[in-house]
């Protein structure tokens, strides 16, 4: 029986037993294995010998632990290292079952403290995060000091004469002394209390550079719907994104905030939070089309295309102007249940309702290259001066098919340090180089890059078509 990982634990679990004089690390392995986790014994040969150790840190309700993934134990916590690969499929099955954990990217150099995992991971878990990524980590630095300060105060103090404050321009001559807490970071955030000489509309405004930027949430409104479920530090960043959205130089948290919240939480990857502030938001949004793009985006990440198709059938008024971008979504949607005649309709409607839009159209001329409609495709683009590298790419192709290999070559060569071009390409390009350009050596290049990316079997066939 093969052991989970161990091609990859093997070589590191025998250097590890080596220097401490012990035999048979598959033996080893065996006896630490329980389930799907490796006891922490094997945690400490890894970080012995793998520094730094990449992963995730998880905190998981009531001990579970999905079965299709191999962890490793340290008391009630559990790590998963990116080198064990599918770091995303885990989290987005663990968001799509609705499973309740805690989680953080660390760089491990030495044996951690399993009481102080458990501490941030517990700040971490009051601020409502599921997956703390590193660029999360890095951009929320300030709010998670702040929080972890502020759980052991909060009883002591009267949350309702408080005023939770984020700046971008550092306040303390004006405030010094109404501030209980307060962090530094890519912006100033300030717990201060209210008294009756702090006041927004009176000197300390006027002291303040004119660019400055204040978000604020009033700790009286922290028992209300919709803020209660939220921390305040984020509720003041969320007004505080919200004022530079709108132009604003002050701006105290609303409803419409928590929409800007979850766009935060979006950009920093953990859709699982994202999710519960989205449909939270719904109520209060003045924008619900850019809020159900969002929120139907995750569900369909999430693979539940019957809720991201009722969320954006929800907002197809029938009116003339309809919204390209529901469209284009609804069209990916039915494109992944294998509707393809709904499909084609909308990503054709998105694209009459906002041909300008370049995504939209090559998202349709994806789609009816896919389909072999190839007349439909080239009355789309064939001429067209702003091409992307991917419709490059599409064009080329067919023209090569077509046998005009000059114009074949004009557009293909345009992507030589492109991500988009694919083996298929890098074939026609070593036809290319080899009979129009009569260039052996780069003909080569193309043609070992195009092994690279094909299966062997498809290399195969390609190269014999083109006798190559």
């Amino acid at each position: 029986m093969k052991l989970p990982h161990e091609d990859l634990l093997l070589p590191l679990v025998e250097v590890c037993l080596a220097k401490r004089q012990k035999g048979c690390p598959r033996c080893y392995l065996l006896d630490n294995l329980f389930d799907n986790f490796y006891t922490e014994q094997i945690f400490e040969c890894l970080v012995e010998e793998q520094k730094p150790l990449r992963g995730y840190f998880f905190k998981f309700q009531d001990n579970f632990l999905p079965k299709d993934f191999t962890f490793f134990r340290l008391k009630d916590l559990f790590f998963y290292p990116l080198f064990f690969g599918n770091i995303q499929e885990l989290f987005l099955s663990l968001w799509k079952e609705d499973i309740s954990f805690t989680s953080f990217y660390a760089e491990v150099l030495s044996f951690p403290d399993p009481s102080e995992l458990e501490n941030h991971l517990q700040v971490i878990s009051t601020l409502g995060f599921s997956r703390l990524t590193k660029r999360a980590e890095e951009r929320l630095a300030p709010i998670l000091k702040l929080q972890k300060e502020w759980l052991s105060l909060k009883e002591k103090e009267n949350i309702s004469s408080l005023l939770f404050l984020v700046s971008s321009t550092p306040l303390d001559e004006e405030l010094k002394e109404e501030v209980i807490l307060k962090e530094e970071g890519k912006e100033y955030y300030y717990v201060l209390r209210e008294t009756k000489s702090f006041n927004f509309n009176g000197e300390i405004l006027s002291h303040l550079p004119r660019d400055t930027i204040i978000g604020f949430v009033p700790g009286k409104n922290l028992k209300d719907e919709p803020f209660s479920p939220f921390s305040p530090f984020l509720l003041a960043l969320s007004a505080f994104e919200h004022a530079k959205r709108a132009g604003l130089t002050l701006k105290e948290v609303d409803g419409f905030s928590l929409h800007v919240l979850a766009d935060v939480i979006y950009e920093l990857e953990d859709l699982g939070f994202a999710k519960r502030v989205y449909e939270v938001a719904k109520d209060y949004t003045l924008q619900p089309i850019e809020l159900t793009l969002s929120l139907a985006s995750i569900y369909y990440t999430l693979k539940d295309l019957d809720t991201a198709e009722k969320l954006l059938r929800g907002k197809l008024c029938g009116c003339v102007r309809e919204d390209p971008m529901v469209h284009h979504n609804l069209g990916l949607v039915y494109l992944a249940k294998g509707n393809l005649p709904y499909a084609e309709y909308h990503l054709y409607k998105a694209y009459l309702l906002d041909p300008e839009n370049k995504d939209i159209r090559q998202r349709l001329v994806q789609f009816l290259f896919d389909q072999g409609r190839i007349s439909d495709l080239l009355e789309i683009i064939a001429g067209k001066e702003d091409l992307s590298p991917q419709e490059a790419l599409i064009l080329g192709k067919i023209y090569f098919r077509q046998g005009d290999y000059y114009r074949s070559l004009s557009l293909l060569s345009k992507l030589l340090s492109s991500p988009e071009r694919d083996g298929e390409a890098s074939l026609y390009l070593a036809w290319l180089y080899l009979n129009l350009k009569k260039n052996d050596e780069v003909a080569k290049v193309f043609l070992d890059e195009a092994r690279s990316k094909l299966s062997s079997e498809e290399f195969e066939r390609l190269k014999r078509e083109l006798s190559l």
